[in-house]
């Protein structure tokens, strides 16, 4: 769905990669390579988890990448990492000792996507 003026944007093609620039409305300019793949979780483990958890990401752009644990209202529960990543896998650890057991969401947010997936505290 569309909303909003037209906006300009340029394409730019090299090596058959097909590039497309625009502006975000904060007036910054994103870089999409459009090759099918998307930021994904590959994986959280162990899940459930009453320790260390090893977190593995796969993403697809450069630019700041958030991970942080949501808990089911959606509320910021503990952040794993915030800065900039180039594309490619990435992994991370984090100790769930401190959290209460339940469940929880492990969020990766990219310049232009958010994905979530359920993980498990078990005591």
């Amino acid at each position: 769905m569309y909303y909003g003026n037209p906006v300009d944007y340029d394409a730019e093609t090299e090596s058959g990669t097909f590039h497309l620039l625009y502006a975000c409305g904060d007036s910054t300019i994103q870089q999409f390579m459009l090759t099918g793949k998307m930021p994904s979780i590959t994986s959280i483990s162990p899940n459930p988890s009453n320790g260390m958890i090893h977190i593995g990401i796969q993403t697809t752009e450069s630019g700041r990448t958030r991970i942080a644990l949501m808990n089911l209202l959606d509320e910021k529960v503990a952040t794993i990492s915030d800065g900039e990543l180039s594309p490619g896998a990435h992994s991370f650890n984090f100790n769930t000792s401190k959290l209460s057991t339940g469940s929880y969401f492990l969020m990766v947010q990219t310049p232009s996507m958010r994905r979530l997936q359920r993980m498990d505290v078990q005591r």
